[in-house]
């Protein structure tokens, strides 16, 4: 009987062995940003993308883009193009659109808040289309 529990009792001290070894050394800590400023960031950088948007839309002739958001089915590009909030859940329209003279940015969603509307009108800022 002792020759079936020599090998077991090895295998027990092997096995108890490695899981009290010493955990691996921690890598180099990682700062992220305090939360204001990763919103601050990702804000300037919406800014950096729509300036570059009417330029791409007259280089492919395209005279409105528009993206839309179905409920729990978000567009992939929204990220990009709209300011960082949670958008899943609702239903929401980011239009662009080349007046000729300027870019038009509207956005169409179920909610009023500061931050879309510092980069986009609402669909209640209704203007007359610029004829050009």
């Amino acid at each position: 009987m002792r020759v079936w529990f020599t090998p077991l009792r090895a295998l027990l001290r092997v096995s108890a062995s490695s899981f009290a070894s010493s955990p691996p050394e921690p890598g180099p800590a990682i700062h992220l940003p305090a939360w204001s400023q990763q919103i601050a960031l990702r804000e300037s950088w919406l800014v950096q993308r729509h300036a570059m948007i009417l330029d791409m839309m007259r280089r492919h002739h395209i005279d409105m883009w528009i993206v839309v958001n179905e409920e729990f089915h978000d567009d992939p590009l929204t990220q990009y193009i709209a300011p960082p909030r949670p958008y899943t859940g609702n239903r929401d329209i980011f239009l662009f659109i080349d007046t000729g003279a300027s870019l038009r940015k509207i956005a169409v969603t179920g909610y009023a808040e500061e931050n879309v509307q510092r980069f986009f009108e609402s669909e209640e800022d209704r203007k007359p289309a610029d004829k050009g």
